[in-house]
């Protein structure tokens, strides 16, 4: 996770093998939600912001992070941590809503 951390810092979407890359990283994150939430824990701010808007951006953004985190998973991440949720949510509201 501490590669995935120094990727994703300053990281956005593109239509190449980053968004391949953020297509595994979703993947793997719907698979282990709560390990990566509470590695997420531990980690600055900056660094978890960083990864939230990495994992959720893309070329649709108006559909929502639901698109990308269903209810189960939403409700995995508050249940780990109230912050993390928090901050996605942040993250999240302070995206462009336009696409790409």
């Amino acid at each position: 996770m501490q590669k995935v951390i120094g990727i994703t810092t300053g990281a956005q979407w593109e239509a190449d093998g980053i968004g391949m890359f953020q297509y595994n990283l979703q993947q793997y994150f719907m698979e282990n939600t709560s390990l990566v939430v509470r590695f997420l824990d531990n980690r600055n701010t900056e660094e978890a912001r960083d990864f939230w808007y990495f994992l959720l951006d893309g070329p649709h953004p108006e559909l929502g992070y639901q698109s990308v985190i269903t209810k189960p998973v939403a409700d995995s991440i508050r249940n780990t941590s109230e912050a993390m949720y928090a901050l996605l949510q942040e993250v999240y509201a302070g995206m462009p809503k336009h696409t790409h």
